[in-house]
């Protein structure tokens, strides 16, 4: 039989009393690269941007998350997990914080809850590496083709889509932000995702 959809409030239900909501303002970095992986997060409101860096100092954007989402599932990698990429608030956030030992308690409980919140993972994972493959074997324009789209999809809950620049594009993708003015220009429609200074000819400044 098909598995039902997986249902965040009914998982959070089973985590009882010990989880704590906590607020994030835009630009806020929740947890970095390295450090102690001790917690989940769910996405109560707001949006995330999930990075990695470079020796160099190069950023590489592995996704956006928006309202319903989990993120910083590292914490169940092993008895002393550490953070693999860096979490920032894309906009204002309220997220519920889990520890580690309340989830590990309550995926060991009920197996139901486990096999759903796996499942929900490993699908999400599965979407941020197909994302990933795309973006090294793809040319500059369909990548910023594939980061405006996926911009465009963190409104579908409702809230307003987060304000990007081009010089936030041009730092996502890697290339100068005169190479996304191009990009933009080349585009066979204008961009209408309320995006601030997207749009061909414009400059932004940062985030």
């Amino acid at each position: 039989m098909p598995l039902k959809p997986f249902n965040a409030k009914i998982f959070l239900g089973a985590l009882g009393k010990e989880q704590k909501s906590s607020f994030f303002r835009k630009r806020e970095t929740i947890f970095s690269h390295g450090d102690r992986s001790d917690s989940i997060f769910y996405i109560a409101k707001g949006n995330v941007k999930l990075t990695v860096t470079s020796v160099g100092g190069k950023e590489a954007v592995i996704g956006f998350f928006s309202q319903g989402d989990f993120f910083g599932e590292s914490c169940l990698s092993s008895n002393a997990p550490t953070r693999f990429h860096t979490a920032t608030a894309f906009t204002d956030m309220r997220v519920v914080k889990v520890g580690r030992k309340t989830l590990l308690r309550v995926l060991r409980a009920d197996a139901e809850a486990a096999l759903f919140f796996i499942t929900y993972l490993v699908r999400r994972n599965q979407q941020i590496q197909e994302d990933l493959i795309n973006s090294l074997l793809s040319s500059s324009e369909d990548r910023l083709t594939r980061v405006l789209s996926a911009l465009g999809q963190l409104g579908q809950s409702g809230e307003a889509i987060p304000k990007v620049t081009q010089q936030d594009l041009a730092n996502m993708l890697g290339v100068t932000r005169q190479r996304v003015n191009s990009l933009m220009k080349r585009l066979a429609k204008p961009v209408s995702t309320g995006f601030h200074g997207a749009r061909a000819g414009r400059t932004g400044g940062s985030m």
